[in-house]
């Protein structure tokens, strides 16, 4: 907890940034997230809009199940952070969140070279840190003018649906896939690739039931709309979602963030959204989790993009083949 007066940390990284950041840039930059629609008051914080720690600090969370010291894990963390700073604010423009001017899109550029600068600190080499950011982009690129045409649209099938987010989010794991080249294996790296895709389509699943109406109102149509799906029903595969991310994390031998999966999803079941119970019944079989790991499991685009060139899961099972009833998704209840 906090003592009073005490700055989080996700906000003193953005702070060490955002004083590196040209003079003209900083005013905008103490902004950002009041500027993306992330919080409520001018003077908001990062940590106002999300303090999870999946989202925040994965690198830690694998750094603690691995047995890393600090010192090993801390540049990974950093790079982790300032993507998550400088992706936040492509995504909201991306999304009609926010609205572009040459300011913020002269931040973008500053917090994508931040990026660029504490992923080759941590990786001990420039060039080779570009290129994965590059990839990164790339995917993000490529999710979103699939998310337009599914918006312009009106249809998308569960599995472009998948593919699309693994797509969205590959960038996300691009510090912690970096940090686990460097103290441990490939093979663990391939794993919790497949981990950190199902638990981000988790997260993105709900995000996508929450913003439901918000989305109608700013883009046209929301996305369980263009899935001939309901809120509720994204509601239920996200928690789904989590059960299956626990799955590959145990696979991979990183108890603590299945742990902090499980925990996710045994909240999910808390959330509420209106719905109908027998249209959310159709639109779970609809959403089903085999259409959604088809998505992930058939694409290895967003895996490149994560710093992986194959998809290789060589622990355990395929999270597919675990029996039916393990799954949240096997109810509509």
């Amino acid at each position: 907890m906090l003592g009073s007066g005490e700055e989080h940390e996700v906000d003193r990284a953005y702070t060490e940034i955002v004083a590196d950041l040209p003079a003209h840039l900083r005013a905008a930059a103490a902004r950002l997230p009041y500027r993306l629609g992330l919080v409520h008051r001018p003077d908001g914080k990062w940590s106002d809009f999300t303090q999870l720690e999946v989202v925040t600090s994965m690198p830690r969370l694998i750094g603690r199940d691995l047995g890393l010291s600090d010192a090993q894990v801390e540049p990974f963390l950093r790079a982790h952070r300032a993507a998550g700073f400088a992706r936040v604010l492509v995504d909201r423009v991306a999304d009609g969140q926010a609205q572009s001017d040459p300011d913020l899109d002269a931040l973008a550029a500053a917090l994508h070279a931040a990026w660029v600068a504490a992923l080759g600190a941590a990786v001990g080499d420039a060039g080779h840190a570009a290129l994965i950011v590059e990839a990164g982009c790339r995917s993000f690129a490529r999710s979103a003018r699939a998310e337009r045409r599914a918006l312009s649209t009106g249809a998308w099938t569960a599995e472009a649906y998948a593919r699309a987010v693994g797509d969205k989010t590959a960038w996300l794991a691009v510090a912690t896939v970096a940090l686990l080249r460097a103290h441990r294996d490939e093979q663990i790296a391939r794993v919790f690739v497949r981990g950190h895709e199902r638990l981000y389509l988790s997260l993105q699943l709900l995000d996508d039931a929450v913003d439901a109406a918000d989305d109608r109102a700013v883009r046209g149509r929301s996305m369980p709309e263009v899935l001939r799906a309901t809120p509720r029903a994204f509601v239920r595969a996200a928690a789904c979602m989590t059960d299956e991310a626990a799955f590959v994390f145990d696979a991979a031998g990183l108890p603590g963030l299945a742990a902090q999966s499980r925990a996710r999803g045994s909240e999910l079941t808390r959330v509420w959204v209106d719905g109908h119970p027998v249209l959310d019944a159709f639109a779970t079989l609809a959403l089903s989790e085999e259409a959604l790991l088809r998505g992930l499991d058939g694409h290895a685009r967003h895996r490149r993009a994560s710093g992986l060139d194959r998809d290789d899961l060589r622990h355990g099972r395929r999270p597919m083949d675990r029996p039916r009833r393990e799954s949240r998704c096997a109810t509509t209840e």
